[in-house]
């Protein structure tokens, strides 16, 4: 009766707080029968009570440490494993129960009691032990690994991986839905139109925020999948920036570590970077079971000049900080891969690859730049756009790159008071897909796709940087080239810069 009250009672705790799960029936049904045998064996109210709490508090234990470092699929086989195992603890012990009883009726007929076999004694040792770490490890593994998703932890060591259930977030490991989600436009977590007080805002992506750190210094990136997946600023995992042209290496570092918003770090690693764009993706090494919190992305193409804005980072050093402030400006370029938005949220060394939400709470730019005689904030914040980051995603997703798209073609300098039609090209690197592709010297490209660009050779210069930085490697485009006073179509595969 004891065990059942026990067993009962945080079943429907259990249910209450995460919904019906299959499994929770499996779980307190294993549960409910091993508290039955620990108060059978004892004799004693309370036992069962005592145990569970034991129980508990070995299998959130095991349950919290055990996928952490052995991963999520080998904590699975060990689980499978131990499962196995604790089926036959439970067997051996029904077993014993039959048995004693047997014997019980032997002594009652007034026969002589068997002497306890070598082998025997050694199984019930070996099923003492077994109950006091097998079923705690099978039903933590098991649990954690089973129950529904909108797991929480409080106040523990796993704060730092708290992720409430999203219905519009991918599933962890799985990138291409999280980009499925970001080109069709996911839905927010509130109702359209809606917006969300500052203090939500933090709340809601404080958790997937993370302080970028190399032995050259601190930075600050978001995280946008579940499986640890996060993005930063090229510039903060370079190997050098040269401060005078502000020139990013085309290295990147190997030793990178993240922190967390509760100040736990992790280590991390590159799997994509272009310093052009000014972009890295990286992976955070250890695998969470419980799935990274992640920002939502949204349409950076919708924002308005004047339409307020927050942003997160980790500042000179300092712990995590947000700030507040409008858009102040639109369709900045930089170096022709990326365009910038203009705010004035204040931001400092430190905040870059950090986050730039919208009232909604999606991110709408990745802050990278401020313009300032100082070095200080001075109230010109840069941001790279979300649609940006969407493409270079897109790409990673299908290529496994964020690399620029390459010509191999050197066009004139832009001359503003020159009279020149038409993009000219200067030369053709050799090798490159220009040179493969059959453009020479003199060509003047006066059209891409069926399109003419500017006459202004400025303009057009202009224009097909535009069409460049829209395309990723592997891209093909069909240029109009004026070749001695002739028009023709040359068809390029672009390459990766």
């Amino acid at each position: 009766l004891a065990a059942a009250l026990s067993s009962v009672g945080f079943a429907t705790a259990h249910i209450a707080m995460w919904g019906f799960n299959p499994y929770l029936i499996l779980y307190h049904a294993v549960m409910g029968y091993a508290l039955a045998h620990v108060a059978y064996r004892t004799r004693f109210l309370a036992a069962p009570f005592v145990a569970h709490f034991v129980f508990n508090a070995m299998t959130i234990g095991l349950a919290t440490l055990v996928p952490f470092f052995l991963g999520v699929q080998s904590a699975a086989i060990a689980s499978t494993v131990l499962g196995l195992g604790s089926v036959t603890y439970l067997y051996y012990n029904w077993r014993t129960w039959r048995k004693g009883k047997k014997e019980a009726a032997r002594v009652a007929r007034g026969e002589t009691e068997q002497k306890e076999s070598g082998t025997d004694r050694r199984m019930r040792w070996y099923s003492r032990i077994a109950g006091l770490f097998i079923i705690p490890v099978m039903l933590g593994a098991g649990f954690m690994a089973s129950a529904p998703s909108s797991t929480e932890i409080g106040n523990s060591m796993q704060a730092a991986y708290v992720q409430t259930q999203n219905p519009h977030q991918a599933a962890p490991g799985n990138l291409q839905q999280i980009l499925n989600q970001l080109m069709n436009g996911a839905p927010a977590d509130v109702a359209p139109g809606a917006e969300l007080t500052t203090v939500q805002i933090v709340q809601k992506n404080k958790p997937a925020v993370v302080n970028v750190m190399t032995r050259g210094g601190t930075g600050t990136g978001f995280i946008i999948n579940r499986d640890g997946t996060l993005i930063t600023n090229a510039h903060v995992v370079a190997e050098s920036v040269n401060q005078q042209t502000g020139k990013i290496s085309r290295q990147h570092k190997t030793e990178i570590m993240i922190r967390l918003t509760n100040g736990q770090r992790v280590p991390a690693a590159v799997v994509a970077y272009n310093p052009d764009k000014d972009m890295a993706i990286l992976k955070i090494i250890p695998q969470n079971p419980f799935g990274w919190p992640t920002i939502t992305i949204g349409n950076s193409n919708t924002v308005l000049e004047g339409q307020e804005v927050v942003a997160m980072g980790f500042p000179l050093g300092q712990p995590f900080t947000v700030t507040k402030g409008i858009i102040s400006g639109l369709g900045f370029r930089s170096n022709g891969f990326i365009q910038f938005q203009q705010h004035d949220a204040a931001v400092n060394p430190g905040n870059s690859g950090g986050p730039l939400f919208n009232m909604k709470g999606e991110l709408i730019g990745i802050n990278t730049q401020i313009v300032s005689p100082s070095g200080a904030f001075a109230g010109i914040s840069r941001s790279i756009t979300s649609q940006d980051l969407q493409n270079a995603l897109a790409q990673y997703a299908a290529q496994g790159n964020i690399s620029s798209s390459w010509l191999g073609a050197i066009f004139y300098p832009a001359d503003p008071s020159s009279d020149g039609f038409g993009a000219e090209i200067e030369a053709v690197r050799p090798g490159s897909p220009a040179a493969k592709a059959g453009l020479q010297a003199g060509d003047i490209i006066v059209g891409v796709e069926g399109r003419g660009l500017p006459p202004s050779s400025t303009q057009a210069f202009g224009a097909l940087s535009s069409v460049m930085r829209s395309k990723a490697p592997t891209d093909s485009l069909t240029f109009q080239v004026d070749r001695n006073g002739t028009v023709i179509d040359v068809v390029v595969t672009l390459g990766a810069h």
